[in-house]
């Protein structure tokens, strides 16, 4: 969820970055006033889903650590941390 909204540190963060940068002197303001909204929407739907999803009445059925074992707890510990690495290096990827 903080990778989808662009949260400072992840992936996604230098990409809208780079995306809102770059589109500002090509377009009018128009475009750069709808990309914004744009941003925004996502940002408010992801904290709304985050919500309902974490902070809404209580599920066995909503509770991922059950169904989980060591094997993809690792996978998704891996992906996070490479989210998070990816996120403050992102030249790493930016140079290929």
């Amino acid at each position: 969820m903080f990778a989808n909204i662009g949260f400072p540190g992840s992936i996604n963060f230098i990409s809208e970055f780079l995306i809102f940068i770059g589109i500002i002197p090509k377009l009018n303001i128009f475009f750069v006033i709808l990309l914004g909204i744009g941003f925004i929407t996502s940002l408010l739907y992801s904290i709304w889903i985050y919500n309902k999803i974490f902070l809404g009445t209580f599920s066995n059925y909503l509770n991922i650590s059950y169904d989980l074992n060591n094997y993809e707890y690792y996978i998704l510990f891996t992906l996070a941390i490479l989210v998070i690495f990816f996120g403050f290096f992102p030249m790493l990827l930016l140079q290929i």
